[in-house]
């Protein structure tokens, strides 16, 4: 440690600004890997390398993540600012990771829809669904194995799918039958409670501040919904997004992979915004970003409001707009939530049916994820013409890649696409 580093008052080096600034800028740009990739990014650099927060807090701050909806690693990022500068270091940390993924996704989706139908890009699309369907059943598989850790986690898991995908039921019902089960069965689903931490939190927990904050998110959440609502119409479809995306936002457990099936079932089945194919793209364009996965939300948001345009707008204004509002309202929520309950990460040691009712959820959207792969899998592999022989086994191939020989989803991406131009050359 550099001598003239300054030191909290419990001998770990606190970061200047300007450290902090760059340190969560470069993150952003290089946060490839899914969440898991994301994460060990974040403890690699600012526990391992920085030591500005000790390896325990980490932990305790990513259990705490882990019990909100929405994306668990930007919102870690948002509590490590929280915790190395109060909440304008949050603000920062929780935008540096997101930004550098909406700028991209904003330029990918404005060339899909530009150009989405020219032979190549078609070619390529063809070649990515089922690479992302191997993508979405490896998911599964991995989130199955570190979520089932018990015969009645398994049971649980199953039931969620049968409830999802026979009886049809909201994914926000299996949200709160999940968080109820735990809660009754924390005897059999609790897991270890995080020992005492040396450095406590910078913030003393108080209900006024808590009662304050969350009015006052709240208030910034919901205005830029209200505007565009009065500015375009209530029927209109910027105003549309804003409300159904807000209220994905706070059942975003478990990742974007746990909310798509009821993102696509409203944007593809019932209100048609897009269809099943550029779901997929969608999703591959996600991966091939940095950032959160859940960034794929803001594809919908533009490709809705490009094909839905507002007022007779220019599709691209409408568009940008749309992706916009539906960026913010992906993120507000789950960043409001971190900094209302950063306080009081420390008492949820004492609170064991927090961490069983976490358990009851996460077994529960390896079932949800089963279902989108469902779901996702009838529309990509079968056809007017019945089953699509040549994407199924690229699919089993590419499955196999990932799972046994740990191939990056990304190059699976890229597989797909020559997969797909193969395809279209050769007619």
């Amino acid at each position: 440690m550099n001598p003239s580093t300054p030191e909290n008052n419990h001998g770990m080096p606190q970061p200047s600004f300007r450290e902090f600034f760059w340190l969560f800028f470069k993150i952003g740009w290089i946060g490839f890997g899914g969440p898991a990739g994301q994460i060990a990014l974040l403890h690699a650099e600012v526990v391992e390398k920085k030591r500005w927060v000790e390896d325990a807090r980490f932990s305790q701050a990513l259990n705490y993540c882990m019990l909100l909806p929405g994306p668990e690693a930007q919102q870690l990022a948002t509590f490590l600012g929280w915790f190395l500068g109060g909440t304008p270091w949050a603000l920062v940390s929780g935008t540096l990771f997101v930004l550098p993924a909406a700028i991209l996704m904003w330029m990918l989706s404005w060339v899909f829809m530009e150009h989405g139908d020219s032979r190549l890009i078609q070619s390529f699309l063809l070649g990515a669904q089922p690479a992302v369907l191997a993508i979405i059943t490896s998911s599964v598989y991995k989130f199955g194995l570190r979520s089932c850790r018990s015969t009645l986690l398994v049971v649980w898991a199953i039931a969620s799918f049968v409830m999802m995908f026979f009886l049809r039921v909201p994914f926000h019902w299996i949200v709160i039958a999940s968080a109820l089960l735990g809660i009754l069965l924390r005897h059999q689903l609790a897991g270890d409670i995080p020992s005492e931490l040396d450095r406590p939190c910078r913030v003393g927990h108080t209900w006024n501040r808590a009662i304050k904050l969350l009015l006052f998110g709240c208030f910034l959440w919901w205005t830029p919904i209200a505007a565009v609502g009065l500015w375009t119409g209530w029927d209109q479809t910027l105003f549309q997004l804003g409300t159904f995306f807000s209220k994905a936002a706070v059942l975003t457990f478990g990742g974007a992979y746990a909310i798509l099936p009821a993102v696509a079932h409203e944007a593809v089945e019932v209100r048609g915004w897009l269809d099943a194919s550029q779901i997929a793209a969608g999703i591959a364009l996600a991966e091939a970003t940095p950032g959160p996965l859940v960034i794929l939300l803001q594809f919908v948001g533009f490709a809705a409001a490009w094909q839905f345009p507002v007022l007779g707008w220019h599709p691209l204004a409408s568009a940008t707009l749309g992706a916009a509002i539906t960026t913010w309202v992906t993120f507000a929520p789950g960043t409001l939530l971190v900094l209302v309950g950063a306080p009081s990460v420390d008492r949820l040691r004492t609170h064991p049916w927090v961490s069983s009712a976490l358990g009851a959820l996460t077994a529960a959207v390896t079932g949800v994820i089963l279902n989108l792969a469902y779901w996702f899998g009838a529309r990509v592999l079968v056809g007017d013409t019945g089953i699509d022989w040549a994407s199924a086994l690229f699919s089993v191939v590419a499955l196999v890649a990932i799972l046994r020989w740990k191939l990056d989803p990304v190059r699976v991406l890229l597989a797909g696409m020559v997969f797909g131009l193969l395809r279209a050359v050769l007619g």
